[in-house]
């Protein structure tokens, strides 16, 4: 992958994830990449707002991985 949303493109791909998965966690790669090349310019309400909504993903995009991990 030349991107980390890519990333998430080839996991929906390969049938590992979903694909409204894979478009949120590809939202959520792109905002990596604002908060590490942009972070003097960032308001950090805006920052809060967007990871809260996006908790409810992660978790999931974290079940998904612990269950091909075979973890319980």
């Amino acid at each position: 992958p030349s991107t980390y949303a890519e990333i998430f493109s080839i996991l929906f791909k390969n049938k590992l994830i979903s694909k409204p998965l894979s478009i949120e966690m590809q939202k959520l790669a792109r905002f990596r990449n604002v908060l590490v090349h942009f972070y003097w310019d960032l308001r950090l309400r805006k920052v809060y707002q967007v990871l809260k909504k996006k908790d409810v993903v992660l978790e999931r995009f974290y079940r998904v991985v612990k269950k091909l991990l075979g973890s319980k």
